[in-house]
């Protein structure tokens, strides 16, 4: 009696079994490294009334930011060696994310589960990389001195535009008056760095107010005239599509562990600023606004200012 009980629930499971699907698969770096604790979630698929080929492919984080806006219907963790495996899936049609800690996210949409099915799907995921746009880097010795300026990036990425050409460092000749080489008023770079900024505090901002905004806020952490029409100048026009612009400072303790500064000789004062910016449609919470921090320009002082400009179209996240 006991084995037919067991045989009949056996059979149950084993009959269940043949009515859900299964799901399994590897989630890799593109240099093919396993990635452990990434996150594979599974949700309804949505119909995005595109042509077939467009559906299958691979989409990138940025492609469909609206996408997944309920709670997946399955959800696993890839293990210490990549590998994931999720079973018990109710047939159907399904979209799929994989992610994890500052890496782009990877979707496939409309993948189409049987009953009975153990279908095999790996996720290649790429670093996620912020860019640090335009940030300008003055320098104002008391005397005309020569000058060393080395960056280093402790968390990865690296320059990828300079003026001067930056090489393995700039050496140059700079005055009193900040002008560099007889040519350059700033030294001129853009990086690529992981994305490990603050998002916590932040000024709300209409698009109507950006440029006085920007005025009022850099000289209230101590940039002169000509550093804030540098920057008015090149970034005002720039954000110009959104209504809201959330404006959050990152200030030198974010910045050093992604972007190091050296500077021979060490400079008496310095100040390092970005903004990493985001346009919205509309501000669905409130932000805590951070207190600007005067800075005071003594001795040889050296001041950068620099934009993480982020691509988000309706939320505060």
């Amino acid at each position: 009696m006991r084995m037919a009980v067991l045989f009949l629930t056996l059979s149950a499971l084993v009959a269940a079994a043949s009515q859900t699907a299964t799901l399994v698969g590897a989630v890799y770096d593109l240099a093919g490294d396993p990635i452990p604790e990434a996150s594979v979630e599974l949700y309804l698929a949505v119909d995005l009334e595109e042509e077939e080929e467009e559906k299958e492919r691979p989409l990138s984080l940025g492609d469909r930011p609206w996408l997944f806006v309920d709670e997946p219907l399955y959800r696993t963790m890839s293990d210490e060696d990549g590998l994931y495996r999720i079973e018990g899936i109710i047939p159907g049609t399904y979209d799929t994310v994989c992610h994890g800690d500052y890496l782009e996210s990877c979707y496939n949409l409309d993948i189409r589960l049987a009953a009975g099915e153990e279908r095999h799907l790996n996720f290649a995921l790429r670093e996620l990389i912020y860019e640090v746009e335009k940030p300008n880097l003055y320098l104002y010795p008391e005397t005309q001195t020569e000058i060393t300026v080395r960056l280093e990036f402790p968390a990865g990425g690296g320059v990828t535009v300079s003026e001067p050409t930056y090489g393995d460092g700039w050496t140059v000749n700079v005055t009193s008056d900040g002008r560099i080489d007889g040519e350059y008023d700033y030294l001129f770079y853009e990086a690529t760095v992981p994305p490990e900024w603050q998002f916590e505090r932040a000024w709300v901002v209409q698009k109507r107010q950006v440029e006085t905004f920007f005025r009022e806020n850099l000289a209230d952490h101590g940039f002169n005239d000509r550093e804030i029409a540098d920057f008015v100048e090149y970034w005002v026009p720039r954000l110009a599509d959104f209504p809201f612009y959330v404006i959050y400072p990152q200030y030198t303790k974010e910045i050093e562990p992604l972007i190091r500064l050296i500077i021979e000789p060490e400079p008496d004062s310095l100040l390092r600023l970005y903004y990493a910016i985001s346009g919205v449609d509309f501000v669905e919470r409130y932000v805590p606004e951070p207190e600007p921090r005067s800075f005071p320009r003594e001795g040889f002082t050296v001041v950068e200012w620099g934009v993480i400009l982020e691509e988000f179209t309706s939320l505060l996240h």
